[in-house]
């Protein structure tokens, strides 16, 4: 197959994952769509990673598999982008799995709209509690913004910029990407190990004049202990403070900082406490004093308040409504079961 008429580059960034590979690569290359091709990064595994790819890429001619030393997901895909040739870019972590009809789907939804960009639902699978969470973002966007997207399945991104860099999913794995929308844009990942995403996804948003979305669950998402969302690791939890200054630097290239200010404050806010809570013990007093560079005294202040609801009462994380600040404007906290939500 000539490479440049490739439907389809799927993009695996693969860490020491031998216990999860097999059946991540199996939904892949048993699609219904068989017009692909797959490119793997072996970031540096010291596992069975590797030879696991190499098998399968033995078996496969449409599997290419790269290795590299360690550098993280992000410099993974950004080498793996520089050598697609599918005309639509689909990423998929390599501890996770998709539908076998995914592609197919992603196709005729893609063709269909003439989209840069096909949002789909996922399912959230604990690998602790061995339960699974659907996420659909029709609903969430009947929700949170009021947009009705069984009418018009798309919707522009200030349609969402109260909540743009938060409430649409920060993750690459839950959408399509059209390959040269990405290359024309030259849009990367970010060089962090953590929240490299976030990057990614929030300029291809902002570039994009329209976000499709199909209400679809095409993917499952492995929530496992060990991995870089969910590490202990102090350095990794720095990384946010690199993903917020590459944020503000773009915003700031495309004239949008002053408008999208509150969204950026409340990525800080988020992403700040969500890192905090998996920093190593003793390390919490230089965090704090990162913190303070990139919060003002009072966004500062809200955010000391976000942490500290990390030590309520077993039953204020049960539920518990509390009034605050968030962007200079009173709103109030709402906690379920431990997660806490911000409400106007």
């Amino acid at each position: 197959m000539d490479n440049a008429e490739t439907t389809f580059s799927i993009i695996v960034p693969v860490y020491n994952v031998e216990k999860y590979l097999t059946e991540c690569l199996d939904s892949i290359v048993n699609q219904t769509f068989k017009d692909f091709e797959v490119i793997c990064i072996n970031d540096g595994s010291t596992d069975d990673s590797l030879k696991i790819l190499e098998e399968y890429a033995l078996n496969d001619k449409r599997i290419t598999v790269i290795t590299q030393e360690n550098q993280g997901p992000g410099a993974a895909r950004n080498r793996a982008l520089d050598i697609a040739q599918g005309k639509y870019t689909l990423f998929v972590d390599p501890d996770d799995w998709i539908e076998l009809n995914a592609l197919e789907t992603l196709y005729n939804a893609a063709e269909k709209f003439g989209a840069n960009i096909v949002q789909f639902d996922y399912e959230s699978y604990d690998e602790k509690t061995k339960r699974a969470r659907s996420v659909n973002f029709y609903e969430l966007a009947h929700e949170k913004f009021g947009l009705n997207l069984n009418e018009k399945p798309y919707f522009k991104w200030e349609e969402v910029n109260d909540s743009l860099f938060l409430a649409c999913n920060m993750a690459v794995w839950n959408k399509l990407f059209l390959t040269k929308y990405i290359k024309e844009n030259d849009i990367k990942f970010g060089t962090t190990k953590k929240g490299e995403d976030n990057i990614f996804v929030i300029k291809s948003y902002i570039l994009s004049p329209l976000i499709y979305s199909i209400d679809e669950t095409l993917y499952h998402y492995r929530q496992r202990v060990g991995s870089a969302v969910n590490s202990a690791s102090e350095d990794l939890n720095h990384d946010i403070f690199e993903n917020i200054k590459v944020v503000k630097d773009f915003l700031k290239e495309r004239n949008l900082l002053d408008s999208l200010m509150d969204d950026l404050y409340k990525y800080k806010l988020l992403w700040c406490t969500q890192y905090y809570k998996c920093l190593p013990r003793g390390t919490e007093k230089k965090y704090l004093e990162k913190c303070k560079e990139v919060f003002t005294g009072q966004e500062y202040k809200v955010f000391l308040k976000s942490i500290k609801q990390m030590k309520m009462s077993f039953l204020e994380k049960v539920f518990s409504v509390k009034n605050t600040k968030l962007a200079a404007k009173k709103c109030k906290v709402l906690t379920v079961l431990g997660l806490s939500f911000y409400l106007k």
